[in-house]
């Protein structure tokens, strides 16, 4: 079966770090993967969990990602691995990234400016930072890409 687009949705369940694992497990199947959506709002799920997922995204031919984080244990550590892995995919012409009311600060700023400097492809992007623990600054270092629409 070749698979295009995934969608999940496990937002305010209980999935732990064997959920994910199992996730991670599914996209290494996904060979073919073009489009892949998660919502993980009001979940449990934190740096570790998200890392083994991150990590199967990087080797995939995506073109689209959309990534919703709001009110997860995401710290700094998991929202780099994230746009690392992002990063690493060629093919990336439209990202969708929410971070809105998730702990994440500054230090992911100089990440997300690598990540949009180094994709070619990349035509529409939406990140959201509301809420978070980032400082205007850190804000605004991403805001001065043009391609960036963001919220804070």
């Amino acid at each position: 079966t070749i698979v295009i687009s995934l969608h999940l949705d496990i937002g305010r369940t209980n999935i732990n770090v064997e959920g994910c694992t199992a996730i991670a497990h599914i996209l290494r199947r996904c060979r073919s993967l073009q489009k892949f959506v998660m919502y993980m709002s009001d979940t449990k799920i934190g740096d570790l969990e998200i890392s083994n997922i991150a990590a199967q995204l990087s080797v995939l031919p995506l073109e689209t990602v959309s990534l919703y984080f709001g009110e997860t244990q995401i710290l700094d550590k998991g929202a780099i691995s994230v746009i690392t892995a992002l990063t690493a995919i060629e093919d990336l012409s439209e990202l969708i990234l929410s971070f809105m009311n998730c702990p994440v600060t500054d230090q992911i700023s100089d990440y997300f400016i690598e990540m949009l400097k180094s994709h070619k492809k990349l035509e529409k992007v939406t990140i959201w930072l509301e809420n978070t623990k980032m400082t205007k600054e850190g804000v605004e270092k991403i805001r001065k890409l043009k391609s960036t629409q963001y919220s804070k």
